[in-house]
């Protein structure tokens, strides 16, 4: 009967995953930047701030930022992957909310590297004081 319940208990262990439990845990990273973001979005003709913009980094869809009340728009946050190349998109979504509709537009970055990394931490990137001018868009 004893050795019955022994056998049971290792069995129901190893389906547990209890066998294991001295190994050491594996650790998925990803490597990430940091990247410090900071801009204006105006009309083309009168520089006058478009509130309602989303600003985001390409090639990935990463860091969304939307444009005020005044125009003014920053991110500051984890970039996963090197995107040290990235650019921004820009685009209206809030319609004619903003005074009509504007063209989404691709902006491209002049990036400074601001701090060292390691291991998986690539840096910190960061450019200030991006103005980005959109025309109203006669398409949409």
């Amino acid at each position: 009967m004893m050795r019955l319940i022994y056998r049971l208990l290792v069995t129901s262990l190893g389906l547990l995953g209890f066998a294991g439990c001295g190994e050491s845990n594996v650790m998925y990273a990803q490597p990430y930047a940091v990247y410090r973001l900071d801009g204006q979005v105006v009309t083309v003709k009168e520089k006058q701030p478009i509130t309602g913009i989303e600003i985001y980094l390409l090639p990935r869809r990463t860091g969304i930022a939307f444009s005020d009340t005044s125009g003014f728009w920053e991110f500051d946050g984890h970039v996963y992957d090197e995107v040290s190349s990235c650019s921004l998109y820009v685009r209206d979504v809030d319609g004619d909310s903003n005074g009509g509709k504007f063209e989404d537009k691709k902006a491209p970055l002049t990036l400074t590297k601001t701090a060292a990394g390691s291991g998986w931490d690539l840096g910190t990137y960061e450019q200030h004081d991006i103005q980005i001018e959109l025309d109203p868009d006669s398409t949409k």
